[in-house]
């Protein structure tokens, strides 16, 4: 789970939504310009916003191709409540925040967010964890579940030779054709700070029989890209040194 802290006033916060001077930081987001350094392009696509976030993680949430935001708000202020925040990537150019459609922004304070695709559905769900800094802010965790798309995916199980069974590090391109053109879609498996799909450690092969298949990147590859949504969504296994793709099986579990 990511975690940000930020000790801030709460007028600050207040002054900025009704356009006054405040002195709070805004949250960032650096672009990078592959050259060794970054630009700061937070107020360009639209998340130079009020949200004080003490949680934060990214994944695509609706299977388009481009990663969205969400914010666990709030801070030590009992008097602070600022609903949670998802924002939608449009296109990878800018954030539109669409929480209330999402019906995802409520105001206990939020913490650590661990995406997932819980019940192997295709879609990314996600758990957060709740509560304030004093012992009478405490409020319950939350799952939500993503009620899915009709864009199309593919979940791909990584798994190494030798001392990196879990494959951390590996880059992966996905190349689709859209409407506009080709396209090409990255992700990339990671093990102490959560990957774009999954939790910390989610890429990493599970115990048990290696035919049920088991979970690794999730990439949502937008609409028309050759590749039907339900119920026949690749999942794909794949071992260091070996040049082709297993199909693999993974049953989905029902959860409501």
């Amino acid at each position: 789970m990511a975690f940000s802290f930020h000790w801030i006033d709460l007028n600050d916060a207040i002054s900025k939504l009704i356009g006054l001077p405040y002195r709070m930081e805004d949250p960032c987001l650096y672009r990078n310009n592959r050259d060794g350094t970054f630009t700061d392009v937070t107020k360009e696509v639209g998340l130079d916003k009020a949200s004080l976030p003490m949680g934060s993680n990214y994944a695509d949430f609706d299977n388009d191709g481009w990663l969205d935001i969400y914010l666990g708000t709030g801070e030590p202020n009992l008097r602070s409540l600022i609903p949670n925040m998802m924002f939608h990537s449009l296109g990878g150019k800018r954030f539109e925040n669409v929480t209330t459609n999402a019906h995802v922004g409520n105001i206990q304070k939020g913490h650590g967010i661990a995406p997932a695709d819980v019940d192997n559905d295709g879609d990314v769900d996600f758990f957060s964890a709740m509560g304030g800094w004093y012992e009478d802010d405490v409020a319950h965790a939350n799952f939500f579940l993503n009620p899915g798309n009709d864009n199309a995916w593919v979940t791909l199980r990584l798994e190494g030779r030798r001392s990196n069974r879990a494959a951390i590090g590996t880059r992966v391109r996905v190349r689709v054709a859209t409407p506009s053109g080709r396209r090409d879609i990255h992700r990339q498996v990671t093990g102490g700070a959560p990957s774009a799909e999954e939790p910390a450690g989610g890429d990493r092969p599970r115990q048990g029989d290696r035919d049920r298949g088991d979970r690794g990147p999730l990439a949502g590859l937008g609409r028309r890209a050759g590749v039907p949504r339900r119920p026949h969504a690749p999942r794909l296994a794949h071992r260091r040194g070996e040049s082709t793709l297993t199909p693999v099986n993974l049953p989905r579990i029902k959860l409501d």
